[in-house]
């Protein structure tokens, strides 16, 4: 059977089993309560406590079209959130799910590092108090660090400018300013909300001595629709899925480059440094870079590697009225890694010829003083 069959079929069957409840319901009130039946039990004044006792539960939902295993989703969350004290899944209907930590921790680490993805699509998550209807909390926003490429200098020293221009992209939740001091990047970062019901914003316009457009980028950006520009579902699959690239008026180029991420870095692991904090997993402490969480500096090769990424998009404001497509990555993040690899391998080899000439020179000395 086909997937698009699977999925309407599995909404037929929530479907009827909705209509099923809300028939008993209405069955239920139109009865004689006879008894125990007819007197509330009064539980009110124990909430406040129960709600208490009921800490670090989460309610999310996959942010796709597609369907998809819970089992293989619970297990790639439990990997990418690396439980000290492990989460308990429960599924409410077949994208509705509630996740439950034991430890503050574990409920800091997944609630902060949002947004987390599975099969590159955004979980969304909300706080959940165990007792509201599951129907009743939306799950219509994400968080999301955006980048403001090409700031004047002048609009990034003041907090007051600074969120005005960043709540051009959504709802603010932090910016990070330099009051009074020059800001060290050509952007200027914001973490915001980005309503998942409206297209992704791709320039902030502003007025100064001319009109410019400044480029937006997100980091850890979940997939989107190249045409719409909304988050959710992919170009192939708006609409009728036929629209020629000319038309698309979303891309690629809205991602911060893998190398400005430091993800390239992510993909050893942690081997070569002795430190062995098992860094494999791509984007683990998702959010934003390696070197926001105060990881290990980056080697003059990926800082160099680095730089090319952020010169990419620096300076990225386009006039008003200009057709041009923001210029893609010149660094390729395949590419860069490529490099890395056989750099890698080149030294290695190198390191066991040296290795096994000591080793051999060694014998022969020993062979000397027997």
């Amino acid at each position: 059977m086909a997937a698009s069959e699977e999925k309407a079929k599995g909404k037929m069957m929530v479907g009827e089993e909705e209509d099923e409840i809300i028939n008993l319901e209405k069955h239920l009130d139109d009865m004689h309560l006879q008894g125990e039946e007819g007197e509330d039990l009064d539980l009110s004044g124990e909430l406040e406590e129960l709600v208490k006792e009921t800490r670090w539960l989460a309610l999310f939902r996959v942010l796709t079209t597609k369907s998809f295993s819970h089992a293989a989703l619970f297990s790639a969350m439990r990997n990418a959130w690396a439980p000290a004290k492990g989460v308990t899944f429960k599924a409410r209907n077949p994208n509705l799910f509630v996740a439950q930590f034991h430890c503050l921790g574990d409920w800091t680490k997944v609630m902060e590092g949002r947004p987390w993805l599975f099969r590159s699509a955004a979980v969304v998550m909300e706080e959940y108090d165990g007792f509201s209807e599951v129907t009743s909390i939306k799950l219509e926003r994400i968080p999301v660090w955006a980048r403001i490429q090409g700031m004047p200098e002048g609009l990034m020293k003041k907090k007051d400018l600074s969120e005005k221009i960043a709540k051009k992209v959504g709802d603010i939740i932090q910016v990070v300013v330099t009051d009074g001091k020059i800001n060290s990047t050509s952007y200027l970062r914001a973490r915001v909300w980005l309503d998942l019901n409206k297209p992704l914003v791709r320039m902030v316009p502003i007025m100064l001595k001319e009109r410019m457009k400044y480029l937006v980028q997100y980091e850890k950006l979940p997939n989107f629709c190249y045409f719409c520009g909304c988050m959710g579902h992919e170009v192939s699959e708006c609409g009728d899925g036929i629209h020629p690239k000319e038309s698309w008026g979303w891309g690629e180029w809205l991602r911060v480059p893998f190398a400005a991420l430091g993800i390239g870095r992510a993909d050893r692991g942690g081997r070569g440094r002795g430190r062995g904090r098992g860094r494999g997993v791509v984007g683990g402490r998702s959010g934003g870079t390696y070197d926001d969480y105060g990881e290990d500096p980056m080697s003059e090769e990926e800082e160099e590697a680095d730089k090319d990424g952020d010169q990419t998009m620096t300076g990225a404001l386009i006039p008003i009225g200009s057709t041009d497509t923001p210029p893609a990555t010149n660094v390729s993040p395949l590419a860069l890694q490529e490099k890395k690899r056989l750099r890698t391998s080149d030294q290695s080899v190198e390191g066991n010829d040296h290795t096994h000439a000591r080793s051999a020179l060694s014998f022969e000395e020993s062979g000397r003083a027997q």
